[in-house]
């Protein structure tokens, strides 16, 4: 794999980017207040994906050009990503389903057992 460290730099730059946008507000208090450990755990997860990113990368240009072994296509290829995508899509999709239709039971039940003479 020739670019795992520029998805985890990447990955850094967005959180510390979130994380700079959220200090500003570290001073609003009330029930949706921040609190000081949530822009320091940010701000970490950031650093350390920043760092193992470059370490990765670093690493990576330390190996030979020629020594890596041909890829499928479809490993990188957008229909394989739309197809991941649409399956977790499907599969969240199956699992409220089956919650909703969990929860129409439920009632369903409790009406009938409110409705019976006591």
């Amino acid at each position: 794999m020739k670019r795992a460290g520029i998805v985890l730099v990447a990955w850094g730059a967005w959180l510390g980017m979130m994380t700079a946008v959220m200090v500003p507000f570290a001073s609003i208090r009330g029930p949706f207040g921040l609190h000081a450990v949530e822009p320091i755990m940010l701000g970490g997860a950031a650093g350390a994906c920043l760092l193992a990113g470059v370490v990765l990368w670093r690493l990576e240009s330390r190996t030979a050009k020629g020594d890596e072994r041909p890829r499928v296509i479809a490993e990188e290829s957008l229909a394989s990503g739309a197809l991941v995508c649409g399956l977790c899509l499907i599969l969240m999709g199956a699992g409220l389903t089956a919650l909703g239709g969990g929860g129409l039971v439920r009632e369903a039940r409790a009406r009938k057992r409110e409705a019976e003479p006591r």
